[in-house]
């Protein structure tokens, strides 16, 4: 039998929550790919909150939010409806620093290939950190 939750208004699944957090505790790398597809869920649900919250507090002091908001929101529009997925991950971490590489898709097709990506982990969390990727451009 299986249970599922509903966790702001999207479903999950419960063995498929319980195998994550398994992983997580297992494989720093592991937790970063999550992070990453938590912030590309977050973004085709346009749920800013939780793409906000998943940035470092350096990342939150250097850039500000209602900007952020602006780009992110007018990002979202230009994609309309599609769901959004990374592929070919790849996460190599030093202690508390990671640096990933992905792929990002948009209806079968790669739209940008994501390469230095950094996450730190804070607090036990792996958060976005302030790169060229993730950077203040606007």
């Amino acid at each position: 039998m299986r249970f599922s939750l509903d966790l702001g208004g999207h479903r999950r699944d419960t063995a498929a929550m319980v195998t994550l957090a398994i992983v997580l505790a297992l494989s720093p790398a592991a937790g970063v790919t999550a992070q990453i597809n938590r912030n590309i869920e977050a973004f085709a649900y346009r749920d800013y909150q939780t793409m906000w919250a998943s940035y470092t507090p350096r990342y939150k002091i250097v850039c500000n939010q209602a900007k952020w908001l602006a780009t992110v929101k007018a990002t979202r529009a230009t994609y309309q409806e599609a769901t959004p997925t990374a592929a070919r991950i790849r996460v190599r971490v030093r202690g508390r620093y990671a640096v990933a590489s992905y792929r990002l898709i948009y209806n079968g097709q790669t739209v940008a290939k994501v390469a230095g990506d950094v996450y730190e982990n804070v607090g036990g969390r792996w958060l976005d950190d302030l790169d060229t990727v993730t950077a203040c451009t606007f």
